[in-house]
């Protein structure tokens, strides 16, 4: 609920953004909340989360990778060269044939059948939000490690130094300028100021600081 009031307020459900999107990992209750709040937002299995999955599989397949790398590597890349086209059913039938190719008995099969039929039915639950070459060439993303590092250069360098403590508005107010800065948006931003100047004030006392308190900001999202 606070996620989608904080996206309403920065312009979600208006024109301001053509498109949505909404990646997250295989948790089944992250998509039954998208599905509440986010229903029209534009979906993906993050990318990280099924080549991680790839690699189990691999393991699985090319016994004796341990000591052997080159095989393992070799058939993870072919799979994940496949996904990044689009071509998710060539995947699912490279693991279905190595599924029925891995006896029932023997030293380690159980554990080898797990993880294939596991990964199978978790990749064709999950078919809609794997559509990768789509996402691709619409310019979206497909894993979370770019929001995930954004987070760490744009907010964490700034506000999370040795003994700070931000109030929410101060906070946004400075965050707001670190993006106009990280951008390289600073010069425009001083024009914008200057063609404004008439009617530019500086408030007499800085935005008093104000403890956040979620369980009230839900309330007020709800």
């Amino acid at each position: 609920m606070w996620l989608k009031a904080e996206a309403v307020r920065r312009g979600y459900g208006t024109k301001k953004f053509k498109k949505v999107e909404f990646v997250a990992d295989g948790a089944d209750t992250l998509w039954t909340l998208q599905q509440e709040f986010f229903p029209d937002a534009d979906v993906c299995l993050d990318w990280a989360h099924a080549v991680e999955k790839l690699w189990d599989c691999g393991k699985a397949v090319n016994r004796g990778s341990r000591t052997k790398r080159a095989p393992l590597e070799a058939w993870v890349h072919q799979q994940k060269r496949l996904l990044r086209q689009g071509r998710l059913n060539e995947v699912l039938a490279t693991l279905r044939s190595a599924l029925a190719g891995t006896a029932v008995t023997g030293p380690g099969n159980k554990f080898r059948r797990t993880v294939l039929a596991s990964t199978i039915e978790h990749f064709v639950k999950n078919r809609t939000r794997m559509r990768y070459r789509r996402l691709r060439e619409q310019g979206l993303v497909i894993g979370s490690g770019l929001i995930e590092g954004t987070v760490r250069h744009l907010v964490g360098m700034r506000l999370d130094g040795p003994g700070m403590r931000w109030g929410k508005a101060r906070a946004e107010a400075v965050l707001q300028l670190r993006c106009i800065l990280l951008n390289g948006l600073w010069t425009d931003f001083e024009s914008y100021l200057a063609h404004r100047r008439g009617s530019l004030r500086l408030a007499s006392k800085p935005v008093p600081t104000v403890t956040h308190d979620a369980k009230k900001q839900l309330k007020h999202a709800a």
